[in-house]
């Protein structure tokens, strides 16, 4: 695919940029479209256009314009966000200790810097050339590093952006805060030649079809006992395996206390009617090492106060974009969001941030936004089937009604009343698609429940919608198989 440089007639990029692009660019489109256009600063072309993608489309660059839109999106996924001395002083921050510049491309970070001259500064203004920065390693090793680099990634995708310099300062206690985010940002040979090589990476992976995806999932639910106490999963399962318990620490639980929760690891499959079977009989294996039909299964959310859970779903054969991300964030995490109890939505925003993913050692991707689905086997099949569906036709997905600023805060604060009048026409966009009739099955009953807004039952026991049986030696996998929901 071919990617044209766009800027304003009267504000082109640095001269480093311009030298080491390869392609053609330039302050007006040319006549023959390009594939991809790569807009530095706004020259009018919006995030929406129909027959071309748009890096850093006007709307994202208004978003990071207005300093309260800024504000009011980047703290809603709770992003921490310093943007002036008043602000400063309200968080207890008097000064910055080191200071560091991201420049990020979508899910890359292009060039990590810090600073290596003053020590103190006593405001948090961004000013150009305040003080030396060198380039360092981005080793993840490092707390803070790692922290700077989530933050960035983070910060970039909140406002809608596909690349930009995000600013950040430490303070005295080692607090990280994001200080600034720069749709454009300065120069060098150097950068110039690490951005182009991440934006020709987009262009090859935009670019194949997605014809060897797997999918893949690890789903988390909680183990509960007939007073309603949860009991911890640790006691019934191994670490590893298929079935087996996630020792997870909550970052905002000061006790230190494990998360009890038990976790399906199903093997990959093929498609989404694969990774179901697979799944059931992951279940299966749960329920004979358990061995106890007193222990109650519940998923969900938030089924146990204080604990979020989720329900990860896995991509192999797919390498992961910022417009893949939004297209599961509009045509699968939004769906789910009318689905959920209102109990699962408090998990947001320290857990399920929209464009929330992970890239695996295999080469793929986890998408690590939503709740946990295994609420019923009709919602765990929707979820799948919208995975596959849309990981196969993400290019044709092109609404992203998330990148306005009142609807991401909808998203964030649980406003189901603003969203729902978008789903039935992101439904109508999934029926279009050739893809979609592969899984009318699966994704026709879980659109009844979607625009239906009919709430999943947080606290109930899943064993007998999914028509697990009662723990019984003799008990096969095989006879319990022809019982099943498959």
């Amino acid at each position: 695919m071919d990617c044209f440089l766009l800027y304003p007639n009267d504000r082109q990029p640095d001269a480093a940029l311009l030298v080491q692009w390869k392609g053609k660019s330039g302050s007006v489109v040319p006549s023959s479209c390009p594939d991809i256009i790569l807009q530095w600063e706004d020259a009018g072309l919006s995030c929406l256009e129909t027959y071309v993608v748009v890096l850093n489309g006007r709307e994202a660059l208004h978003n990071a314009s207005q300093p309260e839109t800024k504000r009011a999106m980047l703290t809603a996924a709770d992003i921490p966000y310093i943007h002036n001395v008043s602000a400063a002083k309200e968080k207890d921050i008097s000064a910055t200790i080191r200071r560091y510049i991201a420049i990020v491309f979508q899910q890359e970070i292009v060039s990590l810097y810090r600073s290596s001259g003053r020590s103190l500064w006593l405001n948090h203004r961004i000013r150009e050339g305040e003080d030396k920065y060198r380039e360092i390693e981005v080793n993840q090793k490092i707390r803070e590093i790692r922290r700077v680099t989530q933050y960035a990634v983070q910060s970039v995708y909140a406002l809608g952006l596909d690349f930009a310099a995000v600013y950040f300062g430490v303070d005295l206690r080692g607090r990280i805060y994001v200080l600034d985010v720069a749709p454009t940002f300065r120069m060098t040979h150097t950068l110039a030649r690490k951005f182009i090589a991440c934006v020709e990476r987009f262009c090859q992976g935009y670019a194949c079809d997605a014809v060897d995806i797997t999918l893949g999932a690890d789903v988390e639910f909680v183990l509960r006992n007939a007073e309603g106490k949860a009991v911890m999963a640790s006691s019934y399962l191994p670490k590893e395996g298929v079935v087996g318990c996630d020792r997870i620490l909550l970052r905002s639980d000061l006790t230190h206390k494990h998360l009890p929760l038990a976790e399906i690891r199903p093997e990959p499959g093929a498609d989404a009617r694969e990774l179901f079977r697979n799944i059931y009989h992951a279940m299966m294996i749960g329920i004979r090492k358990i061995g106890s039909e007193q222990i109650e299964w519940v998923a969900g959310g938030m089924p146990l106060s204080g604990y979020p859970i989720g329900g990860h779903v896995h991509f192999g054969g797919l390498p992961p974009n910022s417009q893949l991300l939004r297209a599961l964030d509009t045509y699968l995490a939004l769906p789910v969001f009318m689905i959920e109890s209102s109990r699962s939505l408090l998990r947001r925003p320290k857990y399920g941030c929209l464009g929330d993913m992970r890239f695996q050692f295999h080469g793929g991707f986890e998408y690590r936004t939503l709740p946990s689905w295994l609420t019923s086997p009709k919602v765990a099949r929707g979820v799948l089937a919208l995975s596959h569906v849309i990981a196969l036709s993400y290019r044709k997905l092109r609404q992203l009604p998330l990148l306005d600023p009142e609807m991401y805060r909808a998203f964030y604060n649980g406003d189901r009343e603003a969203l729902a009048p978008l789903l039935p026409f992101l439904w109508n966009d999934l029926r279009l698609l050739e893809s979609y009739a592969r899984y009318e099955s699966y994704l026709e009953p879980f659109a009844q429940l979607v625009l239906s807004r009919v709430e999943w039952e947080e606290f109930a026991d899943i064993r007998p919608v999914w028509k697990l049986p009662p723990f019984h030696p003799e008990l096969t996998a095989s006879r319990a198989y022809e019982h099943s929901v498959l």
